[in-house]
Formats: structure tokens, C-alpha cells, sequence
């Protein structure tokens, strides 16, 4: 298998995740001509309530998501099993849950430290617009969570790797993490908080890497993405990825010292939640099984592609043979 150079992984990976977001305009156009809310307004995302997320959610699900697979499927290219992007129920059930557990954990410290307050409860919904809002989520979540592991994750770290080794790669797609996220609160933040989101990203993504390279499946950091996306939006109701989340079941309000809340960018980069991301990470590539640690491999030409084009070459002779068998007993 082709190593890819470097350069072209990430300025092409770009272009596939700017592709991936193109639901989003569809999302928009459909959510506007239901809502007769300015298509504008709901593209900048300066304007949502239960209606637009539950609308938006959907399309992400239905359209948004398919279209995650096509794009890494056709215009990609590379093999699904040496993506580790086959699914794992077990791995994204796993992930779930402790994405959406370790955020309220990180919650619940901030308010006994005083640092966090829960300003408003789910009685303030009707039970049909939590239900919306709950559905509408999930799907932004999932796409969210799909692509961004495939394209930084999968497609970015998994190829650098293949060149240099895991720790390079997970640098440069930290980086790289980091400042796609940057775009969004570009307007609202200074030079300092660029450069703390950017570590931030960095450290989360030595998480997401551990998990898969532990896992040897996408689908553990998929899961764990979505989970978090989720408890922090759906659940606890707080800012995200510099965002905030005025429709999940509780608000919440943080306060204080920004080193300790996240400050514009929400508890992400809290630095509670990166020493949770650190310590993780530690336990997830040192921990072992049976006194083992078996990790992925970061070669281009991994057993698991060797062994299946053993498996089909394999398969060919025995076809070949069993041929010749047959042509033998039919001139007998």
C-alpha cells in the first residue's frame, strides 16, 4: 500500500471534511422553508431553538451522515479495514458511555468548587420539545462525531503515522484539530486563547488516538466523541467548542477562574478535563491485559491487509484446484 505524502493528506482532508458539511446547507434551506426562519440566520447558526435543531438533526442523519461514508468510500480510497472503520457495537456502546459520563463527573466538580451553577431545569420544556430537542441532538452529535474521528483520526493521524509513527502523527493532527476549531470562535477569542485551545486539541486527541490504537477500532473514540458532544449539548446544557447550548435538559452556567472553566470555549479545555484526557490516555496505552499491550500497528502494509490477501489468494488456488478436480472426473 502507497504511503501518501504528508502535505497532500492534510490539505486534501480538508477538502473531503468541507464536503462532509455540505448537508448542512440542504439542512438549512429545508429547516427555513418549514420554519419561515432566514436561511441565513440558521446556516451562521445565529439563530436556533427546538425546531431548528431537531430539523437540522434529522438531515445530519439522514443525508449528512451516508454522506460521511460515500465521500471517505469513493474519493479516499483506502480500505475500510485498515481504517478500523468497520463497526464495533461493542467498542461504540463503550465509548457512549463514557463520553456522556466523564463530562457530568467534570460538571459536578466545577459545582462543588463553585465554578459551575445550574441556572435552569427540564421543566421549562414541554415534554414534545425536550423529546425534539433530545432527537435533535443525537443526530448532530453522531455526524460530528463520525467525521471529525474519520478525517483527524482515521484519514490524517492513521496515514502521517505510516510515514514517521504515532506520536508525530497525533501531533500534527492535534494541531490540525485545533485549528479547524479555532475557525468557529475566531472573532470571539485572543492570541492566548488560540494557543490554549490548540494544546487543548492536542491532548484530546492523544485521548482519541489511544483509544483507537488501544482498541483497534474507530468506533471506541467515534462513540466517546458523540457521548461528550451529547452529555455536554443534550444533557448538562453548557458551551461547546466555544457554542453555547441554550436547549439541553438542565443550563448551566459557568463562572470563574478560566483555566479552570474552559473559559470562551467551554470545559473542553478546562483544565480539569485535561488531566481526565492525560491520565486516560496513560491508562489506555500502559495498562495491560494478561501482561500484554497489544496496540495497532502504524505500518502501511498491517497484518490484517496482508493476511486478507492471503486469505483471497488463498482462495483463488483452492478455486483453481477445485477446478482442475472437476474437469478431471467429468473426462473420466
Amino acid at each position: 500500500m502507497k504511503i501518501r505524502n504528508p502535505f497532500v493528506i492534510i490539505i486534501w482532508s480538508f477538502g473531503l471534511f468541507i464536503l462532509m458539511n455540505t448537508w448542512q446547507y440542504l439542512g438549512a434551506l429545508i429547516t427555513s422553508m418549514t420554519s419561515n426562519i432566514p436561511f441565513e440566520s440558521i446556516i451562521s447558526g445565529s439563530f436556533k431553538n427546538e425546531k431548528v435543531i431537531i430539523m437540522m438533526g434529522l438531515v445530519a442523519s439522514i443525508v449528512g451522515i451516508p454522506l460521511i461514508f460515500v465521500i471517505t468510500k469513493y474519493l479516499w480510497k483506502r480500505d475500510f479495514t485498515w481504517m478500523r472503520l468497520h463497526f464495533n457495537l461493542t467498542y461504540f456502546i463503550k465509548g457512549v458511555l463514557g463520553g456522556i459520563i466523564l463530562p457530568v463527573v467534570i460538571i459536578i466538580a466545577l459545582i462543588i468548587y463553585g465554578n459551575a451553577s445550574i441556572v435552569e431545569l427540564p421543566n421549562r420544556f414541554t415534554a414534545i420539545n425536550l423529546t425534539a430537542v433530545l432527537i435533535g441532538y443525537l443526530g448532530l452529535s453522531m455526524f460530528t462525531a463520525i467525521s471529525e474521528e474519520i478525517v483527524f483520526r482515521a484519514i490524517v493521524t492513521r496515514e502521517i503515522a505510516t510515514k514517521w509513527n504515532w506520536v508525530i502523527a497525533t501531533l500534527i493532527g492535534g494541531i490540525y484539530f485545533g485549528l479547524i476549531h479555532v475557525i468557529s470562535v475566531i472573532n470571539v477569542v485572543v492570541i492566548m486563547d488560540i494557543l490554549w485551545i490548540i494544546i487543548s486539541s492536542m491532548i484530546v486527541s492523544f485521548l482519541f488516538v489511544a483509544m483507537y490504537i488501544r482498541s483497534k477500532s474507530l468506533w471506541l473514540p467515534i462513540g466517546f466523541h458523540a457521548g461528550w458532544n451529547y452529555s455536554l449539548t443534550a444533557i448538562i446544557g453548557t458551551k461547546m467548542s466555544g457554542k453555547e447550548s441554550l436547549f439541553g435538559m438542565f443550563n448551566l452556567e459557568l463562572s470563574g477562574n478560566q483555566i479552570i472553566t474552559g473559559g470562551q470555549f467551554g470545559i473542553e479545555t478546562s483544565v480539569v478535563s485535561l488531566i481526565a484526557y492525560i491520565l486516560i490516555a496513560i491508562l489506555l496505552i500502559k495498562y495491560s491485559i494478561n501482561g500484554k499491550v497489544d496496540l495497532l500497528s502504524n505500518t502501511a502494509n498491517n497484518a490484517e491487509i496482508s493476511s486478507r490477501t492471503q486469505a483471497d489468494s488463498n482462495g483463488v488456488a483452492m478455486n483453481t484446484t477445485i477446478k482442475k478436480i472437476s474437469d478431471t472426473y467429468s473426462c473420466n
